[in-house]
């Protein structure tokens, strides 16, 4: 239809974390200030070794986007690679989702959680959403816990990366 924008499947935070992650894993350099998204941002700080940079980047996104999950998730897993209580995060993330995201220590192949996490959109849907006998590619780790490596200044992408 002529004039009309193009169809976009992602929303603008979920293509940066989408975008970061891709460069992440390509071994592309980081910089934290490409990213317009507060809460995308204080993950590309958290993996430059900038903490200082990503406590306050996350603070911002906290206090912009209150009502956001996304917003909570990242702020879960920057509290869990630091070593701080998930409590908060956790918390917060579960009232705005109704239910609450599985524990970092829980692994993917045990029974999924209420909600699961489509990484290729980036979007949360309930579990009951689904066929009950459908066969689910899942990672080791859930999501957003699975972010977490990527976390680290010294992070190298595997073989073929970048």
């Amino acid at each position: 239809h002529p004039g009309s924008e193009p169809m976009r499947l992602l929303d603008p935070v979920n293509g940066e974390l989408n975008l970061l992650v891709a460069q992440r894993l390509a071994g592309d350099p980081i910089v934290p200030t490409d990213y317009s998204s507060s809460a995308v941002r204080a993950l590309a700080f958290q993996m430059a070794g900038e903490p200082d940079g990503a406590a306050t980047a996350i603070a911002a996104a906290e206090r912009a986007a209150p009502y956001d999950a996304l917003t909570w998730d990242l702020a879960a897993v920057l509290a869990y690679v630091r070593g701080d209580d998930l409590g908060r995060p956790m918390s917060i993330d579960a009232v705005i989702r109704g239910a609450r995201i599985a524990p970092p220590d829980v692994p993917s192949s045990t029974d999924p959680p209420a909600l699961s996490y489509d990484i290729s959109a980036f979007r949360i849907y309930p579990r009951d959403a689904l066929v009950g006998g459908a066969i689910r590619l899942r990672g080791p780790v859930s999501f957003p816990w699975s972010l977490a490596p990527l976390l680290a200044p010294d992070f190298r992408p595997a073989a073929g990366g970048g």
